[in-house]
């Protein structure tokens, strides 16, 4: 609600007034009761004893029609009032869960990778969908609290006019009963509170799971197992579901009968509480136990919205821990435009550890490499040598802890992320796709494409026969992450992303692995066309791939061991030439 305060003071001006409107058509009650007592019971009684006297000259029928009249009016302009507090109440929450959501996924899309890769898929989804959407239950129970509140001052303020020593007895019983029902649960459903994001977490996770292993799932005849991971994080779910509703329903039948006890004491006790005479007496005690029993309904609401409160609570104190810890895991921007590598880049004297618990070995040392402009570099050695940490630094993915990354003599951290990296291309093993339309796919991230463009990379990247020969061409849906598509489609239609976009370096990382020799020449002969006018650092195991490069750096435990062009290194009988006799690359 305190997201835009303009619709906040409207909500409560209105929730006043809806609040008025409901006490004055319980006070347009008093000339009927008049009407059946033939005496003017509340006359006596402050500001009831208006509506009493103002249709105390009215006799008979006339009474009751002019009375039914103003209760016709004052109902449906109660109707209305109720109508646009509800509206309130329901807009307002859903706009909260619009900028929640959208400020979550915003921070993880521009969050340090480190942030991302600390945390499991299943808090990731926790924090932009089910956190935000149980904020929305407790903001929209806080807006219906708020106006029973009102509801309930009025009616407590009209029970007071009729009966002072009732009143108070009745407040005192439902403030007793209400400690007691909150004894009884709050602490229960706070805990299953924290419980709740917890379960719903480990729910996420393995449903991400099993829909991404389908595969592997099937491959391994599998799916019974998964079947019981599935169920046994589902209902985990439904565990704290089940005692969390039954928790929240028990205020109402609880108060209910209560006061239903509480109702035939009064009615019991009334003579000793009234010094009224007989008549006067029944007219009071009709409408003081008409306000108690419209009186059930906002306490039941309240007690209501104190257990959720509890219980959604917790989501909106993980949620602000999220966004406070976030925003500090968002990389600082630079101010430099970067428009064309002039000159080359170089990595000096970097160092690099992914930071997880129980790391201390860097996976890249006092690191020092220079990558001339419009030059082919590869980078080669056994795994876990840094090479892909290299690729990943050069899309500022990640900062290096020490040493600085140079491009023409200025710090990669100094410019501005996104014009650095649109003119960035990355040709990956792991080929990331859209459900999508294969031009959309091939365009993705670029603003204003003509087709002919899209045509023009993709028949760089061997890639536009297939596609033509497809049903619907172009506009083919691949599905998830490409399902539609072999291996060797997907990475083609991969590699004609990169080349669309006309990059200024160009990275390939494992990019041709899942090609076929013809396939992997072509590929070959568009990319040394396209080095003409950008530079290229390749990650590779197949000796094709590295050997025309103009220079190769061999890694090893994050350290450059060799450095030079196929003749120079295979002469060095070293590492690189054991590589290649071992046929790691081959």
């Amino acid at each position: 609600m305190m997201e835009n305060p303009v619709l906040f003071g409207v909500f409560i001006f209105l929730s006043v007034f809806a609040a008025i409107t409901e006490g004055l058509s319980i006070s347009l009650l008093i000339p009927i009761l008049d009407s059946q007592s033939m005496s003017n019971s509340f006359s006596n009684i402050p500001v009831l004893g208006y509506v009493s006297r103002y249709f105390e000259d009215i006799h008979g029928n006339e009474k009751l029609i002019l009375a039914a009249s103003f209760l016709f009016i004052v109902v449906l302009f109660r109707g209305a009032l109720q109508m646009a507090v509800l509206t309130l109440s329901i807009i307002v929450p859903i706009e909260v869960l619009r900028k929640t959501t959208m400020t979550g996924y915003k921070y993880l899309l521009y969050a340090s990778m480190g942030y991302l890769n600390s945390h499991d898929i299943g808090e990731h989804l926790n924090n932009v969908k089910e956190r935000p959407m149980r904020i929305t239950d407790l903001l929209r129970t806080t807006a219906d609290a708020i106006s029973m509140i009102f509801v309930l001052i009025i009616l407590v303020g009209m029970m007071l006019l009729v009966s002072w020593k009732m009143t108070l007895l009745s407040v005192l019983f439902l403030g007793a009963l209400s400690l007691g029902l909150r004894y009884f649960s709050e602490e229960r459903i706070a805990k299953l509170g924290r419980e709740t994001s917890q379960a719903q977490g480990h729910f996420n996770q393995v449903l991400y799971e099993s829909l991404e292993g389908m595969r592997i799932i099937r491959l391994k005849v599998a799916e019974q197992s998964s079947m019981r991971m599935f169920g046994k994080a589902l209902e985990g779910i439904l565990k704290i579901q089940r005692r969390r509703e039954i928790l929240y329903a028990i205020p109402g039948p609880a108060l209910t009968t209560m006061i239903g006890v509480f109702i035939c004491a009064l009615l019991f006790f009334s003579t000793v509480l009234s010094e009224s005479d007989s008549r006067d007496l029944t007219s009071q005690l009709i409408l003081f136990l008409f306000l108690l029993t419209r009186l059930l309904s906002p306490i039941t609401g309240l007690n209501t919205f104190r257990h959720r409160y509890v219980g959604n609570i917790a989501a909106l104190e993980e949620t602000d821990d999220f966004f406070r810890i976030i925003k500090n895991q968002i990389p600082k921007n630079g101010e430099l435009h970067f428009e064309h590598l002039n000159s080359e880049i170089e990595f000096k004297n970097v160092s690099f550890y992914y930071e997880k618990k129980g790391t201390t070995k860097p996976v890249l040392q006092d690191l020092n490499i220079k990558i001339p402009k419009g030059k082919t570099v590869a980078i080669v050695g056994p795994s876990g040598s840094g090479k892909s940490t290299i690729i990943n630094l050069l899309g500022r993915l990640y900062d290096p802890q020490d040493g600085q990354i140079l491009i023409d003599g200025h710090n990669l951290r100094d410019f501005d992320v996104s014009t650095w990296r649109r003119r960035v291309s990355v040709i990956s093993q792991d080929v990331v796709l859209f459900n999508d339309s294969i031009a959309n796919n091939i365009a993705f991230g670029e603003d204003e494409i003509l087709n002919d463009q899209i045509v023009s990379a993709s028949k760089m990247a061997s890639c536009h026969k297939f596609i033509e020969e497809m049903a619907d061409g172009y506009n083919t849906i691949i599905g998830d992450r490409g399902v539609r598509l072999s291996g060797g489609q997907k990475q083609r239609i991969a590699i004609a992303r990169a080349f669309l976009s006309e990059p200024d370096i160009l990275i390939i990382d494992e990019g041709t692995s899942q090609l076929d020799s013809i396939t992997e020449h072509q590929i070959q002969k568009a990319i040394e066309h396209l080095s003409q006018n950008c530079t290229v650092v390749t990650v590779a195991h197949r000796l094709s791939t590295v050997k025309n490069a103009s220079k190769i750096i061999v890694m090893e435990d994050g350290k450059v061991i060799e450095n030079g062009n196929h003749d120079e290194l295979i002469a060095l009988k070293n590492i690189y030439w054991n590589l290649i006799n071992y046929q790691q690359l081959n």
